[in-house]
């Protein structure tokens, strides 16, 4: 069991137990994540952008910096991307973010909530997202307005053949045309827009002329003895 001093509020702790024999993944790319719950992925580049390392457990995404810095920004589109990655896979009912720090680094943290940052690339965060299902990809077809006829009936048809063959490619279309209508009327130019989930594109075109909800991300610091810090760390 670790005890968590909670940023923002002097009194309030909690207690974060992981899980006795949890597994411990690497990866090269992070949109090879299946965010499977009780896992700890740590990536096998030098830099992640958002965090070091990161555990999906029972509907809260803990994400972990380790740092013996004075303060530690974070960089907030990169954040923004993994918490939407993981949307994808999970039901993240909460976001954790949590500083792991040296005992003698304790008061620059305790209270003191660190700066996002942001560089060029905007993610769009979505909120909620649906359910990758026969439903949702109806209502992606439904959402093309202005839809050539004869293209339309081509994705409704894919649709109805309900093959898994035919589904496979209906989400390769309705990504390209998602990715190529998102370019287009808002300008939005992340390269990697075809690789994004149907659910997500859907609601990322649905609410393209809405501001986005901010993810909610609570901070914390895991106050550890320096000896026993873990070797993820960056810093």
């Amino acid at each position: 069991k670790t005890v968590l001093g909670v940023i923002g509020s002097s009194d309030n702790t909690k207690t974060f137990t992981l899980p006795a024999s949890y597994n411990c993944c690497t990866f090269g790319n992070l949109r090879d994540v299946n965010f499977q719950n009780g896992t700890m992925y740590l990536p096998t580049y030098r830099t992640l952008g958002a965090v070091d390392c990161f555990m999906f457990l029972h509907g809260t995404l803990y994400l972990f910096q380790v740092t013996t810095a004075a303060s530690h920004s974070i960089v907030k589109n990169k954040l923004e991307e993994l918490i939407n990655l993981a949307k994808e896979c999970q039901k993240v009912e909460s976001v954790e973010l949590v500083f792991v720090i040296p005992h003698w680094r304790e008061a620059s943290y305790f209270n003191k909530a660190q700066p996002m940052t942001a560089d060029r690339k905007i993610v769009r965060f979505t909120g909620e997202l649906e359910k990758d299902t026969k439903d949702t990809l109806q209502k992606a077809i439904n959402a093309l307005s202005n839809l050539a006829e004869d293209k339309k009936k081509k994705l409704q048809d894919l649709w109805d053949k309900n093959k898994s063959v035919s589904t496979s490619r209906l989400r390769r279309e309705l990504k390209e045309l998602f990715a190529k209508r998102l370019r287009e009327e808002t300008g939005y130019q992340d390269d990697l827009l075809e690789t994004w989930s149907v659910p997500r594109l859907l609601a990322t075109y649905t609410c393209r002329d809405v501001s986005p909800p901010e993810p909610v991300v609570k901070q914390s610091i895991w106050v550890v003895e320096t000896g026993d810090m873990p070797d993820v760390s960056r810093a």
